[in-house]
């Protein structure tokens, strides 16, 4: 039996998770990637929030992988941030810089 997206630690394409089969799961290395396109904006999380609709604690939670992004989460903070393909690709794969501001 496959675990949920929200309780496994990579990608989760096995159709669990998401009404759409794809659920980006908690994981460090995606909330960096979701970290570092708000802080390649400049924005504060107050910002964020303001832009995406989003909670300040449920952006904390994303960028500090303590909660899963959905594909349709993830669809409206690409739009709030005018995300390219590249950005989007990072959260998804997990590609981020392993050190951002944040973490000093």
């Amino acid at each position: 039996m496959t675990a949920p997206a929200e309780a496994t630690g990579g990608l989760c394409a096995s159709g669990q998770g998401s009404r759409q089969g794809i659920t980006a799961c908690p994981n460090r290395q995606r909330g960096w990637a979701v970290l570092a396109a708000r802080e390649n904006r400049g924005w504060t999380l107050a910002e964020c929030a303001h832009a995406s609709g989003f909670s300040v604690r449920q952006i904390v939670e994303w960028e500090h992988g303590r909660r899963g992004l959905t594909i349709e989460s993830l669809g409206r903070l690409a739009r709030a941030y005018a995300m390219t393909r590249e950005e989007v690709s990072a959260i998804v794969l997990g590609d981020a810089p392993q050190h951002t501001r944040a973490q000093e």
